[in-house]
C-alpha cells in the first residue's frame, strides 16, 4: 500500500505513520509539497478543510497513490473566539474520503491580533517561545501546553479519526 503525505513537516509525516502503523502492518509512505491553495492561516473551517482536501487529491494524483493525505492546521471562530485546529483529509483511489479535525485550543487575543496583521502563527509562536520553526517541532500546542501535548499528538488523533470510513467500511458505504 502506497499513501502519499502532503507536506514535508516531520511533525505531520510522523502523525500519519503513527496513526497508520495503528491499522496497518506494511505500507510505502511518500511526502511531497502539495499546495493547499488557500491562507497560509486558514481563518475558517471551510478553508481549512479545503486546504487539507487539495493537498490529499494533489498527493495522490502525483504519487499514484493508494491514499493522499493532507492535514492543515486552522482556525475557526465560535461564540467571539477563535480556535486552533488541525484538519486531515484522506482520500483513496476510488474517490472515497475520511475527514476529522483535532482537538482545539482557544487563541490568546495577542496572539490573534498578529495574525490578523498578516504573520502566520508559527512566526508568533516563534517570537513569543524564542524559537525558530516550531511549526516542525511541538507547536502552538506544545507552548500553549507548557509540551504536555505536542502538535503531533493532535494530528495523530485527527489522521486516526480520518481513517475510520476506511477502517469500519461497512458503516460508511
Amino acid at each position: 500500500m502506497k499513501i502519499a503525505v502532503g507536506s514535508k513537516n516531520p511533525v505531520k509525516i510522523n502523525a500519519v505513520k503513527t496513526a497508520f502503523y495503528k491499522f496497518f502492518n506494511e505500507f510505502e509512505l511518500v511526502s511531497l509539497s502539495a499546495p493547499s491553495n488557500v491562507s497560509d492561516m486558514p481563518m475558517s473551517l471551510e478553508e481549512t478543510i479545503k486546504g487539507a482536501r487539495n493537498r490529499a487529491l494533489y498527493s495522490i494524483k502525483k504519487e499514484n497513490a493508494d491514499f493522499g493525505i493532507g492535514l492543515e492546521g486552522g482556525c475557526e471562530e465560535i461564540n467571539d473566539k477563535i480556535f486552533l485546529e488541525g484538519i486531515v483529509v484522506i482520500v483513496d483511489k476510488n474517490g472515497k474520503e475520511g475527514i476529522a479535525k483535532s482537538s482545539a485550543v482557544i487563541l490568546p487575543e495577542i496572539f490573534i491580533k498578529e495574525i490578523k496583521k498578516g504573520k502566520e502563527l508559527g512566526d508568533v509562536i516563534d517570537s513569543f517561545a524564542n524559537e525558530n520553526n516550531s511549526k516542525q517541532k511541538g507547536g502552538a500546542v506544545s507552548f500553549l501546553t507548557n509540551n504536555v501535548l505536542k502538535r503531533e499528538d493532535e494530528f495523530t488523533d485527527a489522521v486516526i479519526f480520518a481513517l475510520v470510513p476506511f477502517i469500519k467500511k461497512e458503516l460508511y458505504n
